[in-house]
């Protein structure tokens, strides 16, 4: 059987680019005939692919918006339909497309949300006459679909706001985890506090720094917003900045800190916590967030209040807390966020139409 996933956007290594590639991944190990459809001729994790890669089917026509990630009348309502989806039985959008190609699409069976694609999400700051768009893409992706088609999304805190916005109920199927990679180091130095993410105002790093004066902190990340970034760096110099680093040196730093700080507590899920629980590392994540949904507060991580203004408080619960936590933390990720339980989850949904 021949199954398509269509993330286009594979120009850096994110979330929703991950997950498309181990989706790829799980079904060809499966026996799938599988093919991404995508904007690049290289896909931003072409290292998860131990043996054979995807096909990667790129669209009928090349035009100049094709790489302009500002233009979203172009990425949502005309660049999904310059595929040529006839090869394919079955498609899989992990949200490269908008959700009304989804549900026009009759190969698309499966749509995954990352958040919901409203104005509120994508463009709330969009003002005339760019809101008439996001108004107008709104209306349309409300439209009930007649098809049969499944939902899935990342975590609970979205699974609610699609219900809210869209009146669905999708099954909640996390990112995966590449545990087996992912893994503990003996002897750790445990001397630095790790954050991590794109460097962008998005991700609230300042939320903690202002508190970490007195540690080795490093930021590892790639910057997608150079005024933020200076703004860190003339704020917080204590900072060791570590920008476009590889999943080893990345993994080399989660084995090694003293702890794992998230801040964003808007983000819709974040991995990067979970890979750095996959390592036996303690972790600080806010509370309320599609994180905040796996961690036991003082068991397995430790919740702070989305201002960080406890944050000091459960730093020093953190340090003098014991190893458990370390080894409740990989527990975690091993029961619900491991690759194979998120490839038996979406092969779950799958079973209907194969």
């Amino acid at each position: 059987m021949k199954i398509g996933i269509i993330h286009p956007y594979q120009r850096c290594k994110g979330g929703g680019e991950r997950i498309c590639c181990y989706l790829a991944d799980y079904l060809m190990k499966k026996g799938f005939d599988v093919s991404i459809f995508s904007d690049q001729k290289e896909l931003a994790y072409p290292e998860i692919f131990k043996d054979n890669q995807p096909k990667i089917v790129l669209s009928k026509i090349k035009s100049k918006f094709m790489n302009t990630s500002s233009f979203e009348l172009y990425k949502h309502w005309i660049y999904p339909f310059l595929f040529n989806y006839s090869k394919t039985d079955m498609l899989v959008d992990t949200m490269g497309s908008s959700l009304f190609h989804a549900k026009i699409n009759k190969k698309v069976k499966i749509f995954y949300f990352h958040f919901p694609q409203t104005m509120k999400f994508l463009k709330p700051d969009a003002k005339f006459p760019q809101n008439i768009y996001y108004a107008i893409k709104d209306f349309f992706d409300r439209i009930p679909s007649k098809k049969m088609i499944k939902y899935a999304c990342n975590s609970i805190y979205i699974k609610n706001l699609v219900k809210k916005f869209y009146n669905l109920d999708p099954v909640v199927i996390r990112p995966p985890v590449d545990t087996d990679f992912f893994k503990p180091k003996k002897n750790p130095s445990e001397d630095f506090v790790l954050l991590s993410g794109r460097i962008r105002k998005f991700k609230k790093f300042e939320l903690a720094l202002k508190y970490l004066k007195n540690e080795k902190v490093v930021l590892c990340g790639q910057i997608n917003d150079f005024e933020y970034y200076n703004f860190l760096r003339k704020k917080f110099p204590f900072v060791e900045f570590k920008t476009n680093v590889t999943d080893f040196e990345l993994r080399n730093y989660y084995q090694n800190c003293k702890c794992y700080i998230f801040t964003n507590w808007e983000e819709h899920f974040g991995i990067v916590p979970f890979e750095a629980m996959s390592c036996e590392r303690k972790v600080i994540v806010p509370e309320f967030c599609g994180a905040s949904e796996l961690i036991k507060n003082g068991e397995n991580g430790f919740l702070v209040k989305k201002d960080f203004s406890d944050f000091q408080t459960k730093f020093s619960e953190m340090i003098n807390s014991d190893e458990k936590i370390n080894k409740d933390a990989r527990k975690t990720v091993l029961e619900h966020m491991s690759i194979k339980v998120f490839g038996n989850k979406f092969y779950e949904l799958m079973v209907d139409f194969i």
